[in-house]
């Protein structure tokens, strides 16, 4: 097929070539916008286990993708899943929050309208509210309410500069993201005790070196960082074991005493 149009589009005059062409071009880009939700969707699919054996229930799906597993949630009878719906032409990316029954995955509802032209960076669910971050240029964070399950609503947004990338529920009302801003790593509490109105109560650029872990108290509505931890390699991550802290770093392990950050010794693994 496409050798025969190349064909065709050879026998004509370069005018009418170029013509043709971008009629073509521009119906294309028209088809992909007008199909924009249908180009790219994710599948789900009902898994139950009964005595042991898995069995495969119902599937749904949903236009575009999610993040990860954070942008899954199960609540009240209802599957809710967060998606980012690519650029697709003159359309610009769109992110929507829906609704699924949970047994059948069928759609309920969803909600529209969350950082046109941008894509999902961190999702959180707690309860009958949903956190989502949004960036492009700027972080908007929104607040969208389930206390009706089936019918979510949009409650509130904030703008702030760069993006957060994770979500951690403090209290009912403070949540803590982890992101960046001018490539610096920043951590920021978002005040969410009025939902329709979210601000941020406090805010920390942690411009350290590569190589260096940093332990941040967030009790109090602030943020202080009360303990920098040096390594001989990036660190990836860590870990609470009672009331030791395991930082990993490369082939090291570093244990620290919370009840006053000293290191009480390092560990050399996988060598």
């Amino acid at each position: 097929m496409g050798m025969a149009i190349e064909q065709w589009l050879q026998s004509l005059s370069e005018e009418e070539r170029e013509e043709t062409e971008r009629d073509l071009r521009e119906q294309f880009e028209e088809y992909r916008a007008d199909h924009q939700e249908e180009l790219v969707q994710t599948s789900v699919v009902h898994v139950a286990v009964e005595d042991g054996d898995l069995r495969v229930g119902e599937t749904g799906t949903v236009p575009g993708e999610p993040l990860n597993q954070f942008a899954l949630d199960k609540y009240e009878g209802t599957l809710r899943i967060a998606t980012t719906i690519p650029r697709a032409g003159d359309a610009k990316s769109t992110n929507q929050l829906h609704v699924l029954d949970s047994e059948t995955l069928t759609q309920e509802d969803k909600v529209t309208g969350m950082g046109q032209d941008q894509r999902i960076y961190s999702v959180r669910y707690v309860g009958d509210t949903a956190y989502l971050v949004t960036f492009r240029q700027v972080d908007p964070f929104y607040v969208v309410d389930f206390e009706e399950p089936r019918d979510p609503e949009l409650l509130g947004k904030l703008k702030l500069p760069g993006f957060s990338n994770y979500l951690h529920p403090v209290d009912n009302q403070t949540v803590l993201g982890i992101g960046k801003e001018d490539r610096e790593v920043k951590a920021a509490l978002f005040d969410v005790s009025d939902p329709t109105t979210p601000e941020v109560g406090d805010d920390l650029k942690l411009d350290k070196a590569e190589n260096t872990g940093l332990v941040v108290d967030y009790t109090g509505g602030e943020l202080e960082v009360v303990k920098e931890v040096r390594a001989d390699a990036p660190v990836s991550r860590a870990r609470y074991v009672d009331d030791y802290l395991y930082v990993f770093a490369g082939n090291e392990i570093i244990v620290l005493d919370q009840t006053d950050w000293s290191r009480e010794t390092t560990l050399s693994v996988g060598e």
